[in-house]
């Protein structure tokens, strides 16, 4: 696989996004639970400072859901956060992380207009275990507030080149590309877990006593276009799976398959054909 090159048609991209947990040890509270227990520092106490504010537990979610949804769209690249996103992709992918990102930053207006509240509040709240440094200023609680999306080339073996001994370039570029090798394969995998995963799954629930979902039927055409973009190798047998699979799936409803027992079979048949040729 050393002679594939993705540089041209993919782009190395790293997400971080950060909230404010208002989660913060409570020390005292450990101290008396040992003391009282006799135990020698076997308990932790995590207090909830910003329990109660629906925009922050808003945020929070919006920002699993922000990067779950990174996840789908991208592929794996190493295990520093670096991630390929393909060129057929980006343009999706830039459109739904410009609307995440306003939105994000619509939940740090709301919640910092509701933050000088909360800390008035926040004796009676909390109680004995108020602090008032658990609640840090204004902009240092803005600031917890981050995004980033940086974008990077795929690296290519002329990074490696410098002007040190042939020996020592030759062995960089076979280091280099063997890395490389590595985490095509790992990304290419990863596409191929995710086909089996979503097979799998049609496959059981299309058992005789099983509902049947419109949802992973629909997950399973989204996946069929999702291939046509994450294939970074060109992979026939992949885009063979692709084909089938869409074939598959083409006029499948979750309603005609609960009523019509012959239908079903059928499907399912037709699925695990592709699971068993395959090789899955």
């Amino acid at each position: 696989m050393s002679n594939v090159d993705i540089s041209a048609s993919a782009k190395l991209v790293e997400l971080s996004i950060g909230l404010p947990s208002g989660r913060k040890k409570d020390v005292k509270q450990a101290e008396e639970l040992n003391a009282k227990n006799n135990s020698d520092h076997v308990h932790n106490v995590t207090k909830s400072t910003l329990k109660g504010s629906v925009v922050l537990e808003n945020a929070i979610k919006h920002g699993a859901q922000v990067r779950a949804e990174h996840t789908r769209m991208t592929l794996p690249y190493n295990n520093s956060g670096l991630r390929l996103v393909t060129n057929a992709m980006l343009v999706d992918y830039l459109a739904y992380m410009n609307d995440a990102e306003q939105e994000q930053s619509e939940y740090k207006e709301q919640f910092l207009s509701e933050y000088p509240d909360i800390i008035a509040n926040a004796p009676a709240v909390m109680g004995s275990a108020y602090r008032a440094d658990d609640y840090p200023n204004f902009g240092v609680m803005a600031d917890k507030f981050r995004w980033s999306l940086e974008f990077y080339p795929v690296p290519t073996s002329g990074h490696f080149i410098t002007d040190t001994a042939n020996e020592q370039v030759d062995e960089m570029m076979t280091q280099f590309e063997t890395q490389q090798d590595a985490r095509i394969q790992r990304a290419m995998g990863d596409v191929y877990g995710r086909v089996s995963k979503i097979m799998t799954r049609l496959s059981g629930q299309l058992e005789p006593d099983k509902k049947v979902y419109n949802s992973l039927i629909e997950g399973a055409r989204e996946l069929c276009d999702n291939i046509k973009s994450m294939n970074l190798t060109g992979d026939p047998q992949l885009e063979g799976i692709r084909q089938e699979l869409e074939k598959a799936m083409l006029g499948v409803d979750a309603v005609d398959l609960r009523s019509d027992d012959m239908y079903r079979k059928d499907v399912k048949t037709k699925v695990d054909d592709i699971l068993g040729k395959f090789n899955f």
